[in-house]
């Protein structure tokens, strides 16, 4: 990963690279009368490794040489030329090799740094993507523990209503007739059983869906055969509210689920019913549209 200055185009740190030797060269230059050459030397590898570690490697091979020459021509004898003594040449020589050797190792700290950040950051990655990963899979299994248990309740509560509501028929139909009181009762019986029976196919149609158990029966039917077995299951709970259906005289042949479809409509009336006010009329309207067929609750 790269830091500001490093990010920069290669020719903007040549120029402050440059720049760097410059400032190096003004700050030593009132200082060359009290420091020898050896400390002078220093402030020039000194700012060969602070640009190796701002700038990166090139930069920094770049300020080595040009540290020489200034080295060479400020504060060398004689000043402002590039000739030397023979015993000085050593002391360019090592001072070249030493600011090149100090880029290498600061380069190569940078680099180790940038690519244990990296690994870091990876790691990081990684780690979130699996805690993530866990997240899912238990929200997986706690949706499948959930939608399983649905199920089972459903099925097992749907045992007795079907019971319960093959016996209210029994007793309606008994021998000799029951008295009407009695009668009303095993009628209310019956109803609440088929709209519990509904509440519960609710349910079980919910999990399977929600477990992605569902199979689609789509066939091409009437929408008000639909409709009226809806209204028929909420027999109970739409007493207080009289259905008004109103269809397209040229509506055609759907293409639907028709137990589906049938939840769609019950699940609208019930909530139609339980927040309009008492008495009050729901309608339902059905119109052909250029490419599709709109139906209101």
């Amino acid at each position: 990963m790269k830091n500001g200055l490093e990010a920069r185009p290669l020719w903007q740190r040549y120029l402050l690279a440059l720049l760097a030797v410059g400032i190096t060269t003004l700050l030593a230059v009132p200082l060359h009368n009290h420091l020898d050459l050896a400390n002078t030397a220093m402030l020039f590898l000194l700012t060969v490794a602070l640009v190796a570690v701002k700038l990166g490697r090139r930069p920094a091979i770049l300020t080595a040489f040009c540290s020489v020459i200034a080295f060479d021509l400020f504060f060398v004898p004689p000043h402002w030329s590039l000739s030397v003594a023979h015993a000085q040449y050593l002391i360019f020589a090592v001072m070249l090799v030493v600011a090149l050797i100090i880029t290498h190792l600061t380069a190569g700290l940078r680099q180790q740094a940038t690519d244990a950040n990296t690994r870091e950051q990876q790691a990081l990655s990684l780690y979130e993507l699996e805690k993530v990963a866990h997240e899912a899979r238990m929200q997986m299994l706690s949706e499948r523990l959930r939608n399983t248990i649905l199920s089972a309740l459903s099925h097992d509560i749907r045992t007795p209503l079907t019971s319960l509501y093959g016996l209210a028929e029994s007793l309606k139909l008994s021998k000799p007739p029951l008295p009407a009181e009695t009668q009303e009762t095993i009628t209310a019986i019956r109803d609440q059983a088929l709209h519990l029976n509904s509440m519960v196919s609710n349910l079980l149609e919910m999990a399977r869906l929600q477990a992605g158990g569902m199979k689609f029966r789509k066939e091409w039917q009437p929408l008000e055969e639909v409709i009226g077995a809806s209204t028929k299951l909420l027999k109970v709970a739409l007493q207080n509210h009289p259905v008004k259906v109103s269809l397209s005289a040229d509506l055609p042949l759907l293409e639907f689920d028709a137990i589906l479809m049938e939840r769609v409509f019950c699940n609208l009336l019930e909530n139609a019913a339980k927040y309009s006010p008492a008495d009050s009329t729901l309608q339902i309207t059905a119109k052909l549209l250029p490419t599709q067929v709109e139906i209101c609750v």
